[in-house]
């Protein structure tokens, strides 16, 4: 039951909406981590990978830009 999380919830793409808000990593660092540890323990079932694939759900550009989000101090040290 629990193993099909993304595929038993009605908004499939709740966390990735959730993940898509996060505009400041000051206010959303624990928020972050919880989805990020969400998507770590679904992501180890087959049917939820294929689930977060698919193009209407537009979860991999939602990760790709919190990838960017949580690189950008990064990058602001580097050029200063």
């Amino acid at each position: 039951m629990v193993a099909r999380v993304l595929q038993v919830v009605d908004s499939k793409c709740f966390a990735c909406c959730r993940m898509a808000a996060v505009r400041n990593l000051v206010t959303g660092k624990q928020l972050m981590v919880v989805l990020l540890k969400l998507f770590d323990y679904c992501l180890k079932v087959k049917a939820n990978r294929q689930e977060l694939i698919k193009v209407e759900m537009n979860s991999i550009s939602i990760m790709l830009g919190a990838l960017n989000l949580v690189c950008r101090p990064m990058y602001s040290f580097v050029i200063i």
